[in-house]
């Protein structure tokens, strides 16, 4: 025969009472899982905008030096030579078509640097407006993220959807 035990009230209020706590902090606890990690989700998003607009004028930078350098080493960087006006009216006048070859050929250097600035600001112009399509996107699923939440209505702020 079994014996029978009385469990005091006390006590058993007590495991009502713990159990209870328990089951109305969950939601709550979760909800704010769910908040810790769509911040960090959206932080690591930004960061990686940040980064992708940087490595971009790195690149441009790294063009319009490259461009300069070639415009220094074709000669464009020389200085004119200054003109010296003869008074007398028959001295000879000095013919020097290497100033005119230099002249061309920093043109050409020029257009070709000019080009391919262009085609660097083209991809950069690209990879900006992709970062702001990715963060719409972003944004977009962010408020798509809380919409079964209310924080209207009975203002008890608790899950509203499915």
């Amino acid at each position: 025969m079994a014996a029978q035990s009385q469990v005091n009230d006390q006590v058993s209020d007590s495991v009502v009472e713990a159990n209870t706590t328990v089951l109305g902090n969950a939601p709550a606890g979760s909800q704010g899982l769910l908040d810790t990690v769509m911040a960090e989700t959206i932080g690591m998003m930004l960061h990686n905008a940040v980064t992708a607009q940087h490595n971009a004028q790195m690149v441009s930078s790294a063009a319009v030096t490259a461009a300069c350098a070639r415009i220094l080493r074709s000669g464009g960087g020389v200085a004119p030579s200054p003109v010296v006006k003869v008074t007398t009216p028959d001295a000879p006048k000095p013919a020097d078509n290497n100033d005119a070859s230099k002249i061309a050929q920093t043109g050409r250097d020029a257009k070709q640097a000019l080009a391919a600035l262009l085609s660097e600001a083209q991809v950069a112009s690209r990879n900006a407006s992709d970062a702001q399509d990715h963060l719409r996107n972003l944004a977009g699923q962010a408020t798509n993220a809380l919409v079964p939440w209310s924080a209207g209505g009975s203002g008890n702020g608790r899950f509203s959807g499915n």
